[in-house]
């Protein structure tokens, strides 16, 4: 019986104290997350530089000492920035010299120290090496942020604990501690930790430096906002198992957040139905629609906030081809709030083929030059007249009878040479130096093929007609491709965890990372209901007036809330009277557009439903 009792006892604290070695409940790992955290502490913070708030041009480089590969700690730290990544095994005879380049030449230096007894079962060559190093760039490494991943015995063995300015120790080895110190370091948790004995003369019992967090989005468990996190993976992953059964979708990412914090974030299936790719946390989907509230959406909300936008001016004021036409009169608000009268969608490519299917002349070559500059796909250049005749084709469309609520993507395909125009800067540099950089959301983008490898990008339709082969890499969206993959109704790509900091930004009022971005009124003001027998506010999309009308949404969602969809078979919605962020990204249109199985087996309203339903945690009730 005493062995069966210590056998019982030993089991119980592997899972308390080591839960990675068994398989543990969403509840054990919020638990222990909850333990981890208390034994994180801040040693020294010279200058201020933890949490890293400020997120300027300069990619930042994370360093994993002592460590194989992708770390924990670095993989939640791509998450919150577009870092570089470098790995540096003890034993290396190169690391010295490959720390100190990478001291010497950037900015900003993250450096984790891993597996210190490695360390310590250096040679003593190896280990001068080291120092030898360290001492020669004492002046570049007193900048950069240093985190000790180990437990606080270890932590004797740590070279650099007298030179380091900015020292964060985990207190501990499991990816949950690597995890947690990367969170530190990026503001989105707090740390307020002391030493529980002393480590050196400099370093003793009860030191510890206190850091708030909360600037950015945190990654935690559902049963830290009381949710019962086995019941919301079951639900949701039944949810997805019908959509990917019943062909919906190949794949897809969810996301939830709730609070700031991420509760929820899971990747499923693969890239195809051929099942070479899985799916991956950091891959991208085409956002189709969500383009038009995350990328000209933003910059026209900062317009307004600096009076260079007003939305009850004509929208001729800030676009003069207007004048002269039907659309002389019509406002920026009803622009936006898809209550102008303007027709849903010209199919332009259409118009640059025969009846035969084969290009027209004068339309598209295979090879670019100063007449055909604009690439619509692989050696497909389009002739350089389009871009001015999509937008003439806008103004020359009729406008419908009524000014009442119709859906319409064409005014977004001006609002990039309209926000060029107003500002004085592009489209493009305005949305990454004004949000997307400083948001750490630079993974959003335009054209991403030129930024990442084609196995990072989830592929949308074979299109049969106009590109003639699986769109990989390029906007699926026809009228986005002829302006060069650069549009205001399509052409972004992201995932989940990028899409869900402009997001949260918005449910913060504007401010996100320590940072305000937009202001509490223009953010109310765009996400308001503009006119009756109108669901919209100003570009974003939200729950219909009548409760009886269909919808993709929960029935539960408050009238405060918004969002939109896409028709690749994306979705976000926010809810601030729950403190909410649902992100759903799919390819529904692999292998073609005709699939509508995302509709028929209504995936959105029912992972929405989810989260307005959640199973209560236990020690909650």
């Amino acid at each position: 019986m005493k062995h069966l009792a210590f056998a019982t006892l030993l089991q119980l604290s592997l899972l308390i104290f080591s839960p990675f070695l068994v398989a543990q409940s969403s509840a054990d790992a919020f638990f222990f997350r909850r333990q981890a955290h208390e034994g994180l502490v801040l040693l020294r913070n010279e200058e201020g530089k933890i949490p890293m708030l400020n997120l300027g041009p300069e990619v930042p480089v994370v360093v994993s000492l002592g460590a194989q590969g992708l770390t924990p700690f670095q993989e939640m730290m791509r998450i919150y920035t577009d870092c570089r990544i470098v790995s540096i095994e003890y034993g290396n005879p190169e690391g010295p010299v490959m720390l100190s380049r990478v001291l010497r030449e950037h900015k900003t230096v993250v450096v984790a120290w891993h597996n210190l007894a490695a360390w310590q079962a250096l040679s003593e060559k190896e280990a001068n090496n080291w120092e030898a190093a360290l001492q020669l760039d004492q002046t570049h490494y007193q900048h950069a942020l240093v985190v000790v991943i180990a437990e606080e015995a270890g932590l004797v063995a740590f070279p650099g604990l007298s030179t380091s300015h900015h020292l964060l120790f985990s207190g501990g080895e499991t990816r949950i501690h690597e995890r947690l110190a990367a969170q530190v370091i990026m503001g989105a948790e707090s740390c307020y930790g002391r030493l529980k004995k002393d480590i050196s003369a400099f370093y003793l019992r009860g030191n510890g430096l206190r850091v708030n967090g909360g600037f950015r989005l945190s990654y935690s468990y559902p049963e830290a906002v009381g949710w019962a996190g086995e019941d919301l993976e079951f639900r949701i992953d039944s949810i997805v198992e019908r959509g990917i059964q019943g062909k919906a979708f190949p794949g897809c990412q969810v996301l939830i957040a709730k609070e700031g914090q991420v509760i929820f974030d899971k990747s499923y299936g693969f890239h195809t139905y051929e099942k070479e790719i899985p799916v991956s946390e950091l891959d991208l989907y085409d956002l189709a629609s969500l383009t038009k509230v995350i990328g000209p959406l933003p910059v026209l909300m900062n317009m307004v906030d600096e009076a260079r936008l007003n939305l009850d001016a004509p929208f001729a004021s800030y676009w003069p081809a207007f004048y002269g036409s039907d659309k002389s009169q019509i406002t920026v608000r009803e622009v936006l709030a898809h209550q102008a009268g303007l027709v849903p969608y010209i199919s332009f490519y259409k118009q640059t083929l025969r009846n035969n299917g084969n290009f027209r002349g004068r339309t598209i070559k295979s090879d670019s030059s100063s007449a055909y500059p604009t690439l619509v796909y692989e050696r497909m250049y389009l002739h350089k007249r389009w871009h001015e005749r999509m937008l003439e084709g806008v103004k020359d469309t009729a406008l419908l009878p009524a000014r009442e609520y119709l859906y319409s993507g064409l005014s977004f395909l001006i609002f990039p040479d309209l926000i060029g125009q107003v500002t004085g800067k592009s489209y493009e540099e305005m949305l990454s130096e004004h949000f997307l950089r400083p948001l750490g959301a630079s993974r959003i983008c335009y054209n991403p093929r030129s930024k990442t490898g084609l196995e990072n990008i989830v592929p949308t339709e074979y299109d049969s007609v106009f590109r003639k082969t699986l769109v990989h890499g390029y906007v699926h969206d026809e009228n986005a491709a002829m302006l060069g993959g650069i549009s205001g109704n399509a052409g972004l790509f992201a995932n989940s965890h990028d899409l869900a900091k402009v997001l949260q930004m918005y449910l913060n009022d504007g401010l996100y990372g320590g940072q305000r971005f937009l202001s509490q009124e223009v953010i109310e003001e765009f996400t308001s209901y503009q006119y009756d027998g109108n669901r919209r506010g100003l570009g974003f999309d939200k729950p219909p007036r009548d409760p009886e009308e269909e919808t993709y949404l929960s029935k539960l969602a408050d009238p405060s809330s918004f969002g939109h969809s896409g028709f690749t078979g994306t979705f976000f919605w926010v809810d601030p009277s729950k403190e909410l962020v649902v992100v759903i990204l799919s390819n529904r249109v692999n292998p073609s557009r005709e699939n509508r199985g995302l509709y028929e087996l209504k995936i959105r309203e029912a992972i929405h439903e989810v989260c307005y339903t959640p199973k209560t945690a236990i020690w909650k009730q």
